[in-house]
């Protein structure tokens, strides 16, 4: 048996110790379990329990550094023991050294008969004789709980019902309660408690910690103490007496008392009750009162509660109990209320409020498991602090509380805003030889209670509330106050600091007696009064300091010159050169240098001073004394806000703007935006004025002028044209900055109406296609004929089954019935190129033929020699259908058509801007242009700006100029600013929807992870490689070499995931099995039990071929589909799954995650997970889409604890960056980096 690992060195050393030494008592074996004591200081119970193949699994003991959580020397004695064969076998009739608690039988079943017969008379909520049953207790520790309870060494204490709210409730819909008892010790009690649902016990907890089975508790439930058994039997008296609990819900509850509410015999008239003496039912109203004279930390806040007369509650956990439930409560012997919020006066209804949130915090502070001082239940007052005093204090303000003093004393308290008044009584402090030392400061405070926003103090008739921004002020003093007690003294040398300065400040905050000032006065010379004269000197400020005592002048230039300076220790002398040195201090912070001739302070030549001198410097020294300045001086002026006006114009598809600002000219706005940086918070003119630079508006402009790639002075004089595909972008950012106004023209406002108000354009809907579009689709399709007829293009990238196929069509038949309705016999062509993945054309071609019969297609196949020639015929239809790949090989053939528009299907085909298909797509002349794809953005920005500039060349500018400005700062600095700029600049071109949201009467897609754990050979092989990763990665540690390594690296990597998948996938003789593989195969046999069917997506195609042989060996019929499949057999292989009974459909990620209709299934399974989770959510959408009518379940396979885990949690962290620029899902992973392997690599 293997445990010696788990304990240092010098702990095993001293169990072998303890061992040889004899400390080790009897040890008794039940089974795989060994319970023994070993001595210590004192004896210790230990036990240890073993697995079936010999490993330890657990090992506990009641000492206090095992309490700690620490492998202790008594595990290690009993654990040596047990190897050395020092074991006894437990009997049934228990062993004979005593410890009962172990080693005696489970409880006799005619004890449990008994039990059962005692219940047996009536009915009972609570099953407590199954509870008992369901518990390994032992008949020795329920005798002994017997004796506790019957001795009273264990009392019942509390009894609740859990409310639905009640976050200890385990399990939704069930009724659970609380029972809490308490042990009886010598110097404090310990608590005991029980929770337990209708007929099961499902927490128990000893309080008492000497307890030895009070440690194995926490390890193993099963363990019961006699504490835990005394509080089992007392429960079941409590429940034999008072059957507790009941099956009704709340709602049910809130039903019958509506309908008792309707069965109420009519109220008696007020004539009845006047003629009878009678009394109508009163509302219940609670009454708060202080209990004893405030002291301490929170006075005590208690409560009573009655119709006519008030009953003071006694316990208000219990009492918030019963009113939560709406049940009976007593008050005494004699009187009982039936509680309930209903039943309160609407002025009693914050109070309870009150009430039950102190209460839910006891609950939740016991849920969470804090101990110690933690009281089980409220008692008959809440203390009042923090928030609830602010909040007690807003419910009774302007009313008065009862104040109740012990022995029978009480008196009323009216609740009132007050300031803090303060008396502060100033002697001299007068030595016996006559000589003045000083002042003694004495003065009282009451004692102060803190809330969250205010302070309070008690009075002899008032409860006080000081407001937050007062008691802050009288921090200071409130610091030095001990007890209540403000008491100090002010020496000579401190005295002239404190009558000028401190002396004001307490006059201000407290009502001063101060009978010895002229004595003081005398003693202190005469107060320092400064001037500060200002100048301008060339591009600097200059200052002249000087200092005024009474009649006599200084000038203040840092040191005090010879002739004037006087010791500081001299309480005689004339000057103050602490405050002179605070007074320098404050003047350095904005004059850094001193002039030539040392006369006079200056800014230096750097222009951060005088700006801060200005902006904040001068009003400082206006109040520190008297400044006046010279008219060079009063020049130089800060233009902290100015505003500007852009007007804009929309002319023949182009845009004509000039920016004007109210207190710029134009080149001074040249000149500011030409130096313009985001760190600076100024620029100071050629005039020598500084322009703050911390206005929105002066940001914003400089955002929009680099956004449009201009100079300063094209930006503001206007001399530039810019594309119309900006208006919408500079619409946006004219919106809603302040001092930043737009001068629109009409044709400008009428172009941005119209993309506000798209669902409500004037594009009527194909008269072929009207029954057929759903809602949200027509919005689709008039948001494509709006940038169609400004000549834009966009990306259609709703989420995968939303139709955007069928939003194409309805476009390009809207042109054909344009072109019929101006014409009077054959209408033009429409002439629309759809460019789309090779297996999608026949897709198109069929999806084309059955909404818009009347368009003529032309799908372009065959041979080179074919393909050409219906290229040439393209006028003579309205749509041709091309592959990517096509496209690239016939470019040359397609010069000289100018097609209405071109629409490129799972446009992330062109994603990488380098590649062949992408510029064969920019090469096709088309007045419009769109793209179609789920996933505009899946793992780079990059891919974004390759669409973009298929759609409108230039809109994202160059692709160097883009990546500097846009793709690092957001990827590399995750700069949020310049992601907003982004979505702001593109959002007007994307137009995305989400199932969840359009499409309320699609069923429901649940999606769950099913995990699997490897074994055996699979594990052995899992750990090899993963070691051989590791030590790759870890020798690759510069960036050169792990570049130059990536491809070996990414092929081990992928060499691990098939290891995860079945390592038969690479081992051709493998036979030791895969535990996915046969978790898939029995996820499949238990769908088609349920008549469900199935989609397998794997990217591995060796993967499919071994779910093949699992298929074919239990005789499951499957249809397979991966890139080798024609593009006319995937058509005929989906049209047979859906229309057919064959429940497997098996399909490569690759070649069947798009352009597929496969609403048969209902259920999808990916084997394995790949990195782009957008690629994993558009199979999906095979089945989940328009056509489902059952609700479709989603399970991925994951191997537990390896790099499939890992890359689940990577799909997460990667998806932010399409979310942040299309605010929506849809990126997998960026290119994987060193860190990245090694993080998939950790355990």
């Amino acid at each position: 048996m293997k445990w010696e690992y788990l304990f240092d060195d010098d702990i095993l050393a001293r169990g072998k110790r303890y061992l040889r030494d004899g400390r080790v008592g009897t040890v008794w074996q039940s089974g795989s379990e060994y319970k023994g004591t070993v001595q210590g200081s004192r004896r210790y119970s230990v036990s240890a329990h073993f697995l079936d193949n010999g490993n330890l699994e657990r090992v506990g003991c009641s000492c206090p550094y095992a309490h700690k959580g620490h492998f202790c020397k008594h595990m290690a004695a009993l654990l040596y023991a047990i190897d050395a064969g020092m074991v006894q076998e437990e009997t049934e009739t228990g062993a004979s050294d005593g410890s009962t608690i172990w080693k005696n039988s489970r409880i006799l079943e005619s004890e449990l008969t008994g039990i059962e017969e005692m219940f047996s008379d009536r009915y009972y909520f609570f099953d407590y004789p199954a509870m008992i049953r369901k518990l390994r207790l032992r008949q020795a520790v329920w005798n002994q709980g017997k004796a506790l309870a019957k001795s009273g060494a264990v009392r019942w204490k509390s009894f609740q019902i859990l409310g639905s709210h009640d976050q200890t409730v385990l399990t939704k819909g069930e009724v659970s309660a609380w029972a809490v008892g308490e042990i009886v010790r010598e110097h404090q009690a310990a608590q005991v408690e029980v929770v337990f649902s209708q007929n099961e016990i499902t927490r128990m907890t000893c309080g008492n910690w000497s307890c030895p089975e009070s440690y194995f508790a926490l390890s193993n439930s099963d363990r019961i103490c006699e504490h835990e058994a005394a509080l089992l039997y007392l429960l079941g008296e409590y429940i034999r007496e008072h059957n507790p609990g009941d099956a009704t819900d709340e709602t049910g509850e809130l039903f019958l008392r509506g309908i008792e509410n309707l069965r109420t015999e009519p109220e008696e008239s007020d004539l009845h009750l006047e003629l009878t003496g009678g009394t109508r039912q009163k509302p219940l109203v609670l009454e708060p009162f202080f209990r004893g004279e405030p002291a301490g930390e929170a006075p005590l806040l208690g409560f009573g509660i009655g119709e006519r007369k008030n009953y003071k509650i006694k316990n208000l956990s219990e009492f918030a109990s019963a009113m939560e439930q709406g049940i009976a409560f007593p008050f005494g012997t004699k009187t009982t209320l039936i509680l309930g919020e209903d039943r309160l006066a609407p002025e009693s209804g914050p109070l309870w409020k009150l009430i039950r949130s102190a209460a839910d915090e006891l609950r939740e502070a016991r849920r969470l498991g804090v101990s110690g001082n933690i009281s089980p239940d409220l008692g008959e007052t809440i203390p009042l602090y923090g928030e609830r005093f602010d909040r007690f204090f807003e419910i009774m303000n302007g009313k008065s509380v009862e104040m109740r003093i012990s022995q029978g004393r009480k008196r009323m308290l009216r609740l009132r805003d007050a300031g803090l008044t303060v008396r502060i009584d100033i002697t001299g402090n007068v030595g016996g030889n006559g000589v003045f030392h000083g002042l003694r400061v004495e003065g009282a405070l009451p004692q102060i209670y803190r809330g969250l926003e205010h302070a309070y103090y008690f009075d002899e008739d008032h409860l006080n509330r000081i407001a937050g921004e007062e008691i802050r002020e009288m921090e200071p003093l409130l610091r030095i106050a001990d007890g209540g007690v403000i008491h100090f003294r002010i020496g000579r040398k401190n005295l002239s600091s404190f009558m000028y300065d401190t002396l004001p400040w307490l006059e201000k905050h407290a009502e001063v007696q101060f009978p010895d000032r002229e004595t003081a006065e005398r003693c202190v010379p005469p107060k320092a009064f400064f001037a500060f004269y200002l100048d301008a000197d060339g591009k600097s400020a200059v200052c002249t300091a000087r200092v005024r005592y009474g009649e006599k002048e200084y000038p203040l230039e840092g040191i005090p010159c010879e002739a004037d300076a006087v010791s500081a220790w001299d309480p005689d002398s004339i000057r103050d050169p602490d405050r002179e040195q605070i007074i320098i201090g404050l003047l350095r912070q904005y004059f850094p240098e001193m002039t030539e001739d040392g006369a006079q302070y200056s800014t230096g030549k750097k222009e951060e001073f005088v700006y801060l001198l200005l902006e904040e410097g001068v009003e400082r020294l206006i109040a520190a004394g008297e400044v006046s300045s010279t008219e060079e001086f009063r020049r130089l002026a800060i233009r902290r806000k100015t505003t500007f006006t852009v007007g804009v114009s929309l002319q023949s598809n182009l845009l004509t703007m000039h920016v004007q600002g109210d207190e710029l000219s134009s080149d001074e706005l040249i000149e500011v935006l030409a130096h313009y940086d985001r760190k600076k918070k100024f620029y100071r003119l050629k005039s020598g004025d500084f322009v703050n630079l911390d206005q929105e508006n002066i940001a914003e402009l400089e955002k929009m002028m680099e956004s449009l790639h201009l100079s300063p002075r094209e930006f503001v004089d206007g001399k530039m044209n810019i594309p119309a595909y900006r208006t919408l972008y500079l619409d946006r950012m004219l919106e809603n900055v302040e001092g930043l106004y737009a001068d629109r023209d009409r044709r400008f406002k009428t172009l941005v109406k119209e993309f506000k108000t798209i669902s409500d354009a004037d594009f009527e809907v194909p008269q072929a296609m009207k029954g057929v579009l759903r809602k949200y689709q027509k919005t689709g399709y008039r948001w494509m004929r709006t940038l169609a007829q400004y000549g834009f293009g966009g990306i259609l990238a709703d989420e995968m089954g939303l139709g955007k196929t069928l939003q194409t069509i309805a476009l390009i038949e809207a042109k054909r019935e344009e072109n019929m309705s101006g014409s009077s016999g054959n209408p033009a062509p429409v002439t629309a190129l759809i460019v789309t993945p090779a297996s999608l054309v026949y897709n198109w071609g069929e999806e084309l033929e059955k909404f818009a019969p009347k368009l003529r297609v032309r799908l372009i196949t065959g041979n080179q020699a074919e393909r050409a020639e219906k290229i040439r015929s393209a006028e003579d239809y309205d749509v041709l259908v091309t592959s990517y790949d096509l496209l690239k090989r016939d470019a040359a053939e397609y010069e000289g058509i100018e097609f209405e528009y071109e629409v490129i299907d799972e446009a992330q085909y062109i994603k990488n801007h380098t590649t062949a298909a992408a510029k064969a797509v920019k090469l096709i002349h088309s007045r419009s242009r769109f793209a179609l794809t789920g996933t505009p953005i899946e793992n780079r920005l990059s891919e974004l700006w390759s669409i973009f500039d298929y759609l409108m060349p230039g809109f994202l500018f160059r692709y160097e100029d883009f990546r500097r400005q846009i793709e690092l700062p957001v990827v590399k600095e995750e700069d949020n600013a310049v992601s907003e700029h982004l979505s702001r600049m593109v959002s007007p071109f994307i137009l995305r929807r989400f199932k969840k949201d359009v499409l309320t009467d699609l069923p429901e897609k649940l999606e769950e992870v099913r995990y699997s754990v490897m074994s055996g050979e699979q594990k052995k092989l899992y750990d090899a490689q993963t070691a051989h990763m590791r030590w790759i990665l870890r020798t690759s540690d510069s960036k050169e070499e792990f570049n130059r390594n990536r491809m070996q690296i990414l092929a081990e990597l992928l060499r691990l995931r098939e290891i995860c998948c079945d390592p038969g996938m690479y081992l051709e003789n493998y036979r030791g099995g895969s535990v996915k593989r046969e978790a898939c195969m029995d996820l499949i046999r238990s769908a088609i039990d349920g008549e469900h069917r199935i989609l397998v997506f794997s990217q591995f195609t060796s993967m499919m071929e071994l779910l093949e042989e699992s298929l074919r060996e239990e005789k499951i019929a499957y249809y397979r589909l991966d890139g080798r499949t024609p593009s006319e057999e995937r058509l005929r292989l989906v049209n047979r799954f859906n229309a057919g009974d064959v429940p497997v459909f098996l399909i490569s990620l690759g070649a069947g995650g798009t352009g597929l209709n496969l609403t048969g299934a209902d259920v999808v399974i990916h084997y394995d997970p790949w990195w782009n989770l957008a690629r994993e959510d558009q199979a999906t959408g095979r089945a989940h889409r328009i056509g489902q009518k059952r609700k479709v379940t989603v399970y991925k396979m994951i191997v537990k604890g390896t790099v499939e885990e890992k890359i689940l949690e990577m799909q997460e962290a990667k998806k932010k960056l399409a979310e942040d620029i299309l605010g929506a899902e849809g990126a997998g992973s960026a290119s994987l980096t060193r860190e990245d392997l090694l993080e998939l690599l950790q355990e």
